[in-house]
């Protein structure tokens, strides 16, 4: 019997085009949150002292001590988040590096077309010119040497015209080329935005089913004392990394 081997697709987290949907929360994970909560509201790990405020915090609530384990959770994500920028970023690297050639190449066919612009504005046939005689056509008549000199100044004139002409129509394709490669680059990074936002969504679930366990059990243990300084400890959830606010920070810098 031949034994078949089996692939194992990348998570759709980490593909460029992946849809944000909700990521599945199994039942045996959330038993297990369940029951840390359960075990740490026991023994109520939670430090209510007012402390220096975090931006970590949503809404930049007081700053308490974190469970060990709502820092775990927090940390995890700030990992997962941190590996689909990591990739998300090389997947648009090849973009990055024609986006900034392709604006190098701009800038290099905006001075020729900006030349020949000029040349083509100082291009007037005067008087002087027509009638210029070189040595060479001392024999010619003054109307063959005016003939000569008008289909010279149409030949010099057609040339700086098509040497225009180029340089306007390569620049008109290197800039469509910046604006294709911009949009893959910002789609790549709003997927990537999208993405963070279905892990925060996620462990931020985790972090609920944690919560309200953990206060269940210390609502049992400890009925002598307030739960009104738990507030904070229940409002607590992951805030989104900085960069995700922002518009697409690998375009900063790059001629466009």
């Amino acid at each position: 019997m031949t034994s078949q081997k089996t692939t194992t697709n990348r998570p759709s987290l980490v593909l460029a085009a992946a849809p944000a949907h909700p990521l599945r929360y199994p039942i045996h994970l959330r038993i297990n949150d369940v029951v840390a909560g359960f075990r740490d509201g026991r023994s109520n790990l939670v430090d209510t002292a007012p402390r220096a405020e975090s931006p970590m915090l949503e809404s930049r609530i007081e700053e308490f001590s974190l469970p060990t384990w709502l820092r775990s959770n927090s940390h995890q994500f700030a990992e997962r988040a941190g590996r689909e920028y990591l990739v998300a970023h090389q997947d648009s690297a090849s973009n990055l590096e024609a986006i900034r050639a392709s604006a190098a190449e701009m800038l290099n066919l905006q001075t020729i077309r900006d030349a020949a612009a000029a040349d083509l504005s100082s291009s007037s046939l005067d008087p002087a010119s027509i009638s210029g005689r070189l040595p060479s056509e001392s024999d010619l008549t003054d109307e063959a040497v005016s003939v000569r000199r008008r289909r010279e100044h149409d030949l010099l004139l057609a040339r700086t015209t098509s040497r225009l002409a180029l340089a306007e129509r390569a620049l008109g394709d290197a800039s469509q080329t910046v604006a294709r490669l911009t949009s893959e680059v910002i789609t790549n990074y709003e997927c990537l935005v999208g993405r963070v936002e279905v892990l925060r969504e996620f462990h931020n679930r985790r972090a609920t089913a944690y919560q309200r366990s953990f206060m269940r059990r210390f609502r049992r243990t400890c009925l002598d004392q307030n739960i009104a300084g738990f507030s904070s400890f229940m409002r607590y959830r992951i805030s989104l990394p900085e960069w995700c606010t922002s518009p697409c920070p690998w375009l900063v810098g790059i001629e466009r």
